[in-house]
């Protein structure tokens, strides 16, 4: 008697279109193994324009929330907005390395609050805004973090 093992080609989806429970399980421990011209650009949840959102010029924004995620073997939080600017949606992750901000709190000897973190993340957007330019992903550099101000308790 004779085994055939069938081994799926990199990319191939079941005929039903479903992937497998393990590869989904493989794709959000190390990352989707799929080419990035292959991915779909993730939808833009349009929430409803209320008095939730902030204004800043003539665009508005709206945080999301924060992720925290591990790249390269690096932690990052990220910082997730949705700005709608020129009737169009678009979102922003502001990333912030851990390793800057720990430092930061060395240096100080406290913890960086989450309101710091988050004043810093949505600064560095609110600045982006101003310029008008809408990146998918901005890291914040360690010298904007080193140069935080200490918080006031």
């Amino acid at each position: 008697m004779r085994i055939r093992l069938r081994v799926r080609t990199d990319g191939e989806v079941k005929s039903d279109g479903t992937q497998g429970w393990f590869d989904r399980l493989l794709d959000s421990i190390f990352g989707s193994t799929a080419a990035a011209s292959e991915k779909e650009s993730p939808q833009i949840e349009k929430r409803p324009i209320d008095k939730r959102w902030s204004t800043r010029g003539d665009a508005k924004y709206f945080f999301d929330g924060r992720h925290c995620r591990n790249t390269d073997g690096a932690w990052n939080s990220e910082y997730v907005f949705t700005v709608y600017a020129a009737e169009e949606f678009q979102q922003i992750r502001v990333v912030m390395p851990e390793v800057a901000v720990t430092a930061w709190e060395r240096q100080h000897d406290q913890r960086m609050s989450e309101e710091d973190r988050l004043r810093l993340a949505r600064e560095t957007m609110e600045t982006l805004v101003d310029l008008g330019r809408y990146p998918a992903a901005i890291t914040i550099a360690s010298d904007t973090i080193a140069a935080a101000p200490i918080a006031q308790c």
